[in-house]
């Protein structure tokens, strides 16, 4: 569970209208007896008191003593001076502290009859930390009356304005008035770049807080585009060290975090967290939450190892906080915890950190806390593991007594608490606990479709109850109800290319006004549902019984306002809702349009270590349950990409890891359902988590004599590849959907960038490897890269596959990012890229993946030599295939990330349909052979999953080419679409 800590605390702007304040990162050292008054208090107000107040609250009293005995000194500069020290003492948990001391400061200015910008900094000051003690009241009415006053003073441009409107966000924020709050940081964040007193550190607070809430309003993409802004504009103004800078990482990592971002989220904290080591400080807690976040992080991308380290030591530094920003955030870190243990498979050891979070947080929060609810279920779910229903059904009785009346009833804990009494229900015997589990994925299923207006909300939901899902889908399995458990195994894997799908149907329908207008009605019925919610929150927080009942009644009519309005946009346009909506196809409809000679196979891990597989054809549907040991199929899977790794060094005689290949195959496809799935032509494969990053292409479909093979004798393994064609569908959805019929495709190819790098090219993966490590994204880092010799051939060698009709080629000079966005792509049909694929967090200031282009040489524009994941969602593709013959195109994240995910993401919702996709970097020659075969194969009449699985096995045949039959060189590509 993640803590967003930063936007919304309202004190991260501690620099006084007067004094320049910089957040030195350092503690200011003691002055020299003969060195200037001024400059040792100048120090110390421009020292950085987030991080470290102690300094500062130590030395200040004196020195402002000194200054006011100082005739030098102007009463301004005294006024700052306090201001920071009631700021320091605030930083350190003495509000009350700050508080005394800014309504002495204020009394003295009444009586001096000093009014004006400072005397309402004073006022503004104490605002913020009333606001901090939750006062909001109090705080708001300051913060209007002090934008009254410099309103009519004309003083609306200024440093205090754009400070005051951000302290009001954070107010309204706090609650639950997100649109207001919204609107108002971002009117702070304009007033504070426009003002001529502009205070960078306030400018930043200000962005900072209107990344939260565009994030709090469901607006992701902006959230994120302004989250790099404001990190940009951090560093430029205040250096990385910076704590507001550090702070904007923090924003632009959650918000990445929020869609789904993982790895890019990862890689952003890794830097922050660094940074924040290297200084010293004394808020803990700061550091123990931006722990916790990162340790989320990691455990949503199965790296439970790690995460168990980063979250023991947040725990740690917890210990020593006496006020914590949430009461429940011990309890939260603790259950985090145990939860990276449970999949560890540590069954035992994760019921005791359950029961000691149980215990933390009825000292914390109470026993009538949804958090304390929450550690009740999580002990309930080990118990119903190890068959302790009794014990189960007590400790769920208790959770869902707290839920019902604390969380709204579409609250992912409460479900998630109905499922699993459900699933004890059941276990004792109670066949009607099957009713309430299936209630509670139902309801589930409804809350995602409600949120396909908001693609990439409604993917992250689905992640998040990826869990619910498979114990449901165990569940509907053991008691033969296959087609409940192939719907919920289809919403467990519902992926960034599902929800890049649905952003691609959005953005078509804006040329549909009547259509657009019954989207716009049904995103705002779900924004209503929202604000419900959140003020169903401050009621349960009141104990406003009279007030609960109203909101539950208004949510009711507004959930079934929701549901006409989706029914009524369903009957007018059924195709849009099919394309739009993560509503799983039923088994009947999915055997309906399989073709003769198709079987899909649905698999995913489970959080048990076992992994729930269905196969389907158009006559046959059977489901399986493989137990496997914790954490089994995810070490397979980092032994299989590790033996690719090597390979890329040294294809001719790396070992590839025949063992796991061959155990990953049997989890995917089990003896039972391999039966019926080798005696189809071509296999469709659907696979979730871990299994998503699997080269299905290299899998063995036979035991080897040998766990580790290499040289000649891969050439003669039983791939799966040589059995039957695979491919990826975009959506089960897109199944049933009849392509219209273009007559000659017309192609474009761009590519081949001019580079002045070294002469190494794709054939040493490696040769790029020190300046990614050292990279800044900038077209200089750009520039020297390794040229690859063979793009351009590989592009006119597609090229001439399409007959007479001319193709469009941006190579060498013209593959600039201006060229490509001058073209109409929409005319053409297929479009092939062949450059380097950059991975997203491999350099600094690139957070998103990235397409290399030829860099301007006039220096106009520094970043126009990558063409990222978000430059290419803004395309316009009318194409029917787009190939990317590129390094890890798949990718948007580092290691064993979804291989759906990134550019393949941004390339779906810019309108493509199907997709040749790189799952890890090709050589400049071996690339070549591949997409060229398999494009002048399908131009001849092949479907593209069999042309493609045509050319692997040429290549894995091919002899000229050292270590050619080694995975590594003949795998990367895999067809999403055909």
């Amino acid at each position: 569970m993640r803590i967003f800590l930063g936007c919304l605390v309202a004190m991260a702007a501690p620099c006084s209208l007067i004094w320049v304040c910089p957040a030195l990162a350092q503690t200011v050292p003691q002055a020299a007896s003969n060195e200037d008054l001024r400059a040792v208090l100048g120090r110390y107000l421009s020292s950085d008191i987030v991080r470290n107040p102690r300094p500062a609250l130590a030395a200040l009293p004196d020195l402002i003593r000194r200054a006011e005995q100082d005739p030098r000194f102007t009463y301004e500069e005294i006024v700052a001076a306090r201001h920071t020290l009631a700021f320091a003492r605030a930083y350190d948990n003495d509000h009350a502290g700050g508080i005394a001391d800014l309504d002495k400061l204020a009394a003295e200015m009444r009586t001096r009859a000093y009014e004006g910008p400072l005397f309402y900094e004073t006022l503004r000051r104490k605002a913020v930390i009333w606001s901090v003690l939750k006062k909001y009241t109090e705080a708001a009415a300051i913060y209007l009356d002090i934008l009254q006053r410099e309103e009519q003073a004309g003083h609306s441009q200024s440093a205090l304005v754009s400070a005051t409107l951000n302290g009001l966000a954070v107010v309204r924020a706090r609650e639950g008035k997100y649109a207001e709050g919204e609107a108002l940081a971002r009117r702070a964040t304009a007033t504070g770049l426009a003002a001529v007193d502009a205070k960078p550190l306030a400018v930043g607070d200000a962005w900072r807080t209107w990344v939260v809430l565009l994030g709090l309003a469901g607006k992701s993409n902006e959230a994120i585009i302004e989250a790099q802004r404001s990190l940009k504009y951090n560093e430029a103004h205040l250096g990385e060290a910076s704590e507001s800078t550090v702070g904007a990482m923090n924003s632009l990592s959650f918000m990445l975090s929020e869609v789904g971002r993982y790895a890019e989220a990862e890689a952003i904290q890794r830097r922050m967290i660094e940074i924040e080591r290297a200084q010293p400080t004394t808020q803990s807690q700061t550091m123990a939450i931006w722990l916790g976040n990162f340790g989320t992080t990691l455990m949503v991308q199965g790296k439970a190892i790690e995460a168990e380290a980063v979250l023991r030591r947040a725990r740690e530094l917890m210990l020593d906080v006496k006020h914590p920003q949430r009461p429940d955030f011990m309890g939260i870190l603790t259950l985090d915890l145990g939860n990276v243990i449970y999949a560890q498979g540590r069954r035992d050891e994760a019921l005791v950190l359950f029961r000691t979070a149980l215990a933390e947080l009825a000292r914390d929060a109470g026993t009538d806390h949804p958090s304390w609810a929450h550690a009740q279920a999580e002990i309930g779910k080990i118990l119903i593991d190890q068959n302790k229903i009794a014990e189960a059904l007590e400790a769920l009785k208790l959770a869902r007594t707290v839920m019902i009346k604390r969380l709204d009833p579409l609250d992912h804990l409460r479900l998630t608490a109905d499922l699993m009494a459900g699933e004890a229900m059941v276990r004792s015997g109670d066949a009607s606990g099957y009713v309430l589990a299936r209630s509670a994925i139902t309801t589930e299923r409804r809350v995602l479709v409600s949120a396909a207006v908001d693609p990439l909300r409604s993917a992250l939901m689905a992640r998040e109850r990826v869990g619910n899902l498979m114990r449901f889908a165990r569940l509907a399995l053991a008691r033969g109800e296959l087609a409940d458990a192939f719907e919920a195994l289809q919403l467990a894997q519902f992926s960034d290319l599902d929800s890049a799908g649905t952003a691609w149907a959005t953005q078509q329908a804006a040329a549909t006004p009547s259509l657009a207008h019954a989207i716009g009605e049904l995103r705002a019925s779900g924004i209503g549902l929202k604000k419900l919610q959140a003020k169903r929150t401050a009621a349960v927080a009141a104990a406003d019984a009279q007030t609960l009942a109203s909101i539950d009644r208004e949510i009711d009519a507004t959930q079934i306002q929701s549901a006409a309005l989706f029914k009524a946009l369903e009957s007018e346009f059924p195709a849009y809702v099919n394309l739009v909506r993560p509503e799983p196809r039923s088994l009947a409809e999915v055997q309906a349009v399989l073709k003769p000679g198709q079987a899909l196979v649905v698999a995913v891990p489970a959080d048990r270590g076992d992994v729930i597989s269905i196969l389907v054809t158009s006559k046959f549907a059977s489901g399986a349950v493989v137990k496997l040991p914790p954490g089994a199929v995810n070490a397979w899977v980092a032994r299989l990409r590790a033996s690719i790794d090597r390979g890329l060094d040294a294809p001719d005689s790396a070992a590839y890891d025949a063992g796991a290949a061959y155990a990953l195959f049997n989890a995917i496809l089990p003896p039972a359902l391999d039966k019926v799935a080798r005696r189809a032509p071509h296999l469709l494969v659907q696979a979730g988590g871990v299994l998503a990053s699997v080269p299905l292409a290299a899998l063995l479909t036979a035991r080897p004599r040998s766990a580790m093979v290499s040289g000649s004798a891969l050439r003669n393994m039983p791939w799966l590849i040589r059995r039957q064609a695979l491919s990826r569908p975009v959506s089960l959805a897109s199944l049933n959907v009849v392509r219209t019929a273009h007559g000659i495709s017309r192609f474009a190819g761009i590519g081949a960038p001019v580079l002045k790098g070294g002469a190494a090219a794709r054939a040493d993966p490696g040769a790029v490897a020190g300046l990614l490590r050292a990279g800044q994204g900038d077209n200089n880092f750009v520039s020297q890269l390794p040229p690859l010799p063979g793009a351009e051939a590989e592009l006119l060698a597609m090229a001439s596959a399409f007959g007479k009709q001319p193709p469009l080629m941006l190579v060498g000079e013209g593959a600039t990012k201006h060229n490509l966005f001058s073209e109409d792509l929409q005319t053409y049909d297929v479009i092939a890229f062949a450059t380097h694929g950059l991975v997203g967090g491999e350099i600094r200031n690139l957070s998103e993946p990235a397409l290399v282009m030829t860099p301007s040489t006039n220096g106009a524009d520094n970043g126009d030599s990558l063409l990222t994941a978000s430059d290419v969602a803004r395309l316009r593709l009318n194409a029917d295939w787009v190939i990317l013959s590129a390094c890890n195109t798949s990718a948007g994240e580092e290691g064993a990330a979804p291989i759906y995910s990134g550019l393949a993401r941004a390339f779906v919702q810019a309108g493509a349909r199907s997709l040749l996709i790189s799952q890890w970097p090709l050589r400049d020659d071996v690339a070549s052979k591949l997409t060229v075969a398999t494009v002048r194969l399908s131009a001849n009449g092949l479907p593209r999953a069999e042309s493609l699985r045509r050319a692997q096995n040429a290549l894995i045949a091919e002899r000229t080419i050292k270590g050619a039959s080694h995975p590594a060189l003949w795998a990367p590509l895999i067809l999403i679409g055909d």
